[in-house]
């Protein structure tokens, strides 16, 4: 029989055999394939579809089935309509037990401590770091970021001058005065303004190519203390993550860092009192980031519940300095949390292929 006469639900079966059958045989050894991928994936953009499509491949030749579904739903995310990772993500889903509708977990919703892994979260693209550090920035002080005005196409002038000659108008003193900051007084000038409609006129036109305060103490002081608590394959990190899965490894890219943030900014579980959340930015020491670390936490009606499975402590006391640090960066953050816009959930699946 003819491959176009074939229907396209067995079309689709012999593809997967034949994806299955034909896999290279030279493996890396099962221990080094996790490190091998975080240096691989460290090294592509986010968007890179064909470099995204090769990783996958690679994950299969490697049978590292659970790291193919990651990489697949990271392409559907990107190309909904890619056959290829469609193919790959049906015969991830086969090797790993799993029913075509299944859809993939939220890495942000909570759970009872006795589910699945979650796939990993989409990695955020670098213009949704330009986002968040804009966001930040316009909230709190002015960081000393490294910023590059851009030109606004439509009056063909920086976005600071252009703000300038529209916000000032005929205020020549208070115009240069403006002129005169930093670039970094001058962005976070632009972006602070009440009503948020400079920041969306003109943002768009503010590079920042460093980290504001916020994010750049998260990464050098926060995460390392969870990478090597909650963050531990045991917990949040590995393939029998519960609730919630980071991106771990040695050296992260940087929007794997911001990815991070993300997912732990967001997630909140169901408690006695109501929501419990992981970063509680009204009370900080009740945040499940510090509460679950410490180890012999004091449990009373208004302290979350107790974790659902056991935990090795991270902080001796809450006069840890580590536990400390991090109630100082919790601190710092806005109250109301700010509306990033930016969704990191996993690709849903495809969906079948019409018969």
């Amino acid at each position: 029989m003819a491959w176009r006469a074939l229907p396209n639900t067995w079309r689709l079966s012999v593809a997967v055999l034949l994806l299955s059958l034909f896999a290279a045989a030279a493996l890396v050894p099962a221990a080094d394939v996790e490190a091998e991928y975080q240096r691989r994936v460290q090294a592509l953009a986010a968007d890179d579809v064909d470099g995204h499509l090769q990783l996958a491949l690679w994950c299969r030749d490697q049978e590292a089935w659970t790291l193919l579904r990651n990489e697949c739903t990271h392409i559907l995310r990107l190309v909904p309509e890619h056959q290829q990772a469609r193919l790959l993500l049906q015969l991830a889903r086969t090797k790993l037990g799993q029913k075509e509708e299944t859809p993939s977990a939220d890495p942000t919703a909570p759970t009872d401590g006795a589910g699945a892994a979650t796939d990993f979260a989409r990695v955020v693209t670098d213009e949704e770091i330009q986002t968040m550090r804009r966001i930040e920035l316009g909230l709190g002080r002015p960081d000393r970021v490294q910023v590059r005005f851009l030109t606004v196409p439509d009056v063909a002038k920086t976005a600071d001058t252009a703000f300038a000659d529209e916000f000032f108008a005929a205020n020549r003193q208070e115009r240069a005065a403006f002129m005169k900051r930093i670039p970094a007084e001058r962005a976070w000038f632009i972006l602070s303004q009440p009503g948020r409609e400079h920041a969306r006129r003109y943002g768009p036109y503010i590079q920042i190519n460093s980290d504001p305060e916020v994010f750049a103490e998260f990464e050098r002081g926060v995460l390392p203390v969870i990478q090597a608590g909650c963050a531990s394959a045991q917990c949040h990190g590995g393939e029998n993550a519960r609730g919630f899965r980071l991106f771990t490894g040695r050296r992260l890219s940087k929007n794997q860092v911001y990815t991070n943030y993300l997912i732990l900014n967001s997630y909140a579980q169901d408690g006695r009192k109501g929501p419990e959340k992981l970063i509680d930015r009204a009370m900080g020491h009740h945040s499940l980031l510090l509460f679950y670390g410490l180890k012999n936490p004091m449990v009373n009606e208004l302290t979350p519940g107790v974790h659902p499975v056991p935990i090795d402590p991270v902080y001796r006391s809450d006069r840890d300095p580590k536990y400390e640090r991090i109630l100082r960066w919790i601190n710092m953050l806005s109250v109301v949390p700010p509306e990033y816009g930016i969704d990191v959930s996993p690709a849903p699946p495809a969906p079948p292929a019409p018969k």
